[in-house]
């Protein structure tokens, strides 16, 4: 739950940061635009299916929330429709709007009728398409050997190296044989996983199926998602895994992996990793055998948009005090963030500007800046915070989240899901709201265990009175006891959610498997 605009192609596994790629400034209208676009993706889907109740169903999966997050993700990240977004009522764009644009766009904007030459409406050539896709597909597969696979294992299926990382405190917990890494046609992630010796299995793509071929109407702009519901399906049938899980849950295959083991009877499970200040719908219609969560807050505001999703509290398996917390006096952290729907160009820099400023006006006091790990800064603006000597720069590969918070006296960032992780470890924060959304949720500042503001003027007077008044962070600092139990709960996360997944392998033998 990182951030809103998740990339700039549209991927079924959602996590690989393409941050440094967007090319869409949102300016001031990136929350809007959020806002109505995930209006319009329901107000689509809705009218779908009114049409065609079971249009989004295949071999008994309902594609829907895995559709709903395809659109978000592209439409996100489409300049044209943007365009055509901000330039409403006329609706005028040099640019062309292309098939999934084209579903979306008369719900977000009175767009002109889509081009007949776009619409999915020709089911022949639909058709015929899937048919060569598939004979081709079996003309150039050898036959196999059945592979030796490993069941009633604990799966982790995933699309990036970091979600190894950041599940390694509960594979930690875990015993070799228990446990692997599924990747399903991420080639390049599988071989870096055999690479670090880490129990991994990579389910490859398989091509076109004859299912496929007769699809629903409904899907035919979504052929990847029907391919990749067959892969999914092929694995876990042939692995019969104990449980599966997820991370994060805004990824179409997150939520296609909901399905396939909701009908094969697996469980599967979704671990909190962030927190999205606008519940988008990537975090809508979930429907894993459970949400684990950090706290109690989150499963509340989670729950009105997950109507039929159980929540259970786990706590955070990544935040752990830091010995080296006791240094913390007079170390002032910046978290930056990537341009996005939420935070415009123009707002980047600016905040930018202040972690300089703040620094050269301070010159006794220590600052570390931590870079977004997909929007690093130009070597122009590291070569200015290199001029100061009581700068440097935060490399994750060599110091933990939870360290770094530790260390400081005040944790700095926009809307970054750092402002609760301080709250976790009981460091005051800074929110600076000079994005495109005014007021940032959950309200942590109205409980006084954060301070808010909305510009860089106010920002820059704030910390001035911060780093001068040290007491100033006491007073805050002492009020965070009372709040954080209601976002975290507190004990050993990691032993928590390993025991959940580990009661799933004993109780594999009185599973009845499902089937397609």
């Amino acid at each position: 739950m990182r951030s809103v605009a998740l990339r700039n192609t549209v991927t079924l596994t959602g996590c690989d940061s393409q941050a440094a790629k967007m090319s869409i400034d949102f300016g001031h209208d990136g929350f809007d635009y959020t806002r109505d676009l995930c209006d319009a993706i329901e107000r689509y889907t809705n009218a779908a299916l009114s049409q065609s109740p079971k249009g989004f169903h295949y071999r008994g999966l309902d594609l829907l929330p895995a559709i709903q997050r395809l659109l978000y993700i592209h439409c996100i990240n489409s300049v044209a429709l943007f365009e055509r977004y901000r330039n409403r009522p006329s609706s005028r764009s040099q640019l062309q709007l292309n098939t999934l644009d084209d579903l979306v766009a008369p719900f977000l904007v009175d767009a002109p009728a889509i081009p007949r030459g776009t619409r999915p409406s020709h089911m022949f050539h639909v058709v015929a398409r899937r048919i060569y896709g598939l004979v081709r597909e079996r003309l150039q597969r050898r036959v196999e050997r059945a592979k030796e696979v490993t069941r009633n294992q604990i799966l982790f299926h995933i699309g990036n190296q970091k979600f190894v990382r950041y599940l390694s405190a509960i594979t930690n917990e875990l015993t070799d044989h228990s446990y692997a890494f599924l990747t399903t046609g991420n080639a390049c992630l599988a071989e870096q996983l055999q690479q670090q010796g880490r129990p991994s299995i990579h389910w490859p793509d398989r091509g076109a199926t004859f299912q496929s071929v007769t699809a629903a109407r409904k899907l035919a702009p979504f052929e990847p998602l029907v391919h990749e519901a067959d892969r999914l399906i092929e694995a876990i049938h042939r692995l019969q895994p104990a449980c599966v899980v997820v991370v994060e849950g805004n990824a179409p295959a997150d939520a296609l992996m909901a399905e396939v083991c909701r009908k094969l009877g697996v469980p599967c499970y979704c671990i909190q990793q962030g927190w999205s200040p606008y519940i988008h719908t990537g975090f809508r219609n979930m429907r894993f055998t459970e949400m684990l969560v950090w706290g109690p807050l989150f499963a509340d505001m989670l729950r009105p948009f997950n109507p039929g999703q159980q929540f259970r509290i786990t706590g955070s398996h990544i935040l752990a005090r830091s010995a080296a917390s006791s240094d913390a006096g007079n170390l002032f952290s910046f978290f930056l963030q990537a341009p996005c729907a939420l935070l415009g160009h123009t707002e980047f820099e600016a905040f930018v500007t202040l972690a300089e400023d703040i620094a050269a006006l301070f010159p006794s006091a220590q600052f570390v800046v931590r870079e977004h790990p997909g929007y690093p800064l130009q070597a122009e603006r590291k070569r200015t915070f290199n001029q100061l000597n009581n700068v440097r720069f935060s490399d994750p590969a060599h110091e933990s989240l939870s360290d770094l918070i530790s260390r400081s006296a005040l944790v700095i960032s926009v809307f970054s899901t750092v402002l609760l992780e301080a709250l976790a470890l009981d460091v005051p924060s800074l929110i600076c709201s000079i994005g495109a959304m005014k007021r940032y949720q959950p309200e942590i500042a109205a409980e006084g265990a954060a301070l808010e503001v909305s510009s860089i003027d106010e920002a820059r007077e704030a910390l001035s009175k911060l780093i001068s008044t040290p007491n100033l962070l006491d007073e805050m600092k002492q009020r965070i006891p009372a709040v954080k139990g209601k976002f975290f709960s507190p004990g050993t996360a990691a032993q928590t959610i390993s025991s959940i997944l580990e009661s799933t392998i004993s109780g594999t033998a009185d599973r009845q498997p499902g089937s397609f």
